[in-house]
């Protein structure tokens, strides 16, 4: 089983779809969403040959998100490309019995270069250890900076997105990310025993000196 697929379809049980739609334009409003496979930094790949060109993530369905994409279908006479993964692998079926089911999930294009670009909020929440207390910080991530999202541990993100159809020869439409507000969870390192320390130096600050430095007589090495 993957964990990512795993973690992903749990957390899609709590997702939900807002419509909100117009005559001529539609939008979704995801809240909690279930991210899967995010490439905001735009990986090279072997279809995608420049860095940053083509930045994407992952959106999770539950049974009743994937009917209400149905519905639209339906009404609108559009067709969404909904994507499919196996939940278990070759192994978990074969030693331990488990029975095979798709994961729907639907792809979100994030065209951070483009004219009018996503609003990318992240939003962070750090407990001191020593006293208890949190502090708490946004922070607008635009351009190269919305790569940090690929290694953050997100605990929940609600986004909206576009819907149109951007290419006309394509049976389907397509969603683009209009805004997205993220809490990620930090992880303190040694249990944050380090980090209340200030670094006293500036760039060009020199070190202090640390006194004379014994050596080996035979070698004149220090020891």
């Amino acid at each position: 089983m993957s964990k990512a697929i795993e973690l992903a379809y749990q957390r899609a049980q709590a997702s939900s779809f807002v419509v909100l739609q117009s005559e001529k334009s539609l939008r979704l409003e995801v809240r909690d969403a279930a991210i899967l496979w995010p490439d905001f930094t735009g990986r090279i790949t072997q279809y995608h040959k420049t860095l940053g060109e083509k930045r994407s993530f992952n959106i999770v369905l539950n049974e009743t998100m994937l009917m209400t994409l149905r519905t639209l279908e339906e009404q609108r006479g559009i067709r969404f490309r909904i994507h499919e993964a196996d939940m278990f692998s070759v192994q978990d079926i074969d030693t331990r019995g488990c029975e095979q089911f798709k994961v729907h999930y639907i792809n979100v294009k994030v065209n951070i270069n483009s004219a009018y670009p996503p609003v990318i909020t992240l939003y962070s929440q750090v407990q001191d250890p020593k006293t208890g207390t949190y502090s708490r910080s946004r922070n607008t991530l635009d351009g190269e900076k919305v790569s940090v999202l690929d290694s953050a541990t997100l605990v929940t993100s609600d986004c909206e997105i576009n819907v149109y159809q951007s290419n006309p020869e394509s049976p389907y439409v397509s969603a683009y990310l209009k805004k997205l507000n993220a809490e990620q969870e930090i992880q303190l390192e040694f249990g944050g025993r380090w980090d209340g320390w200030e670094n006293r130096l500036d760039d060009d600050e020199e070190l202090p000196e640390l006194g004379p430095t014994e050596v080996n007589p035979a070698t004149g090495e220090p020891l």
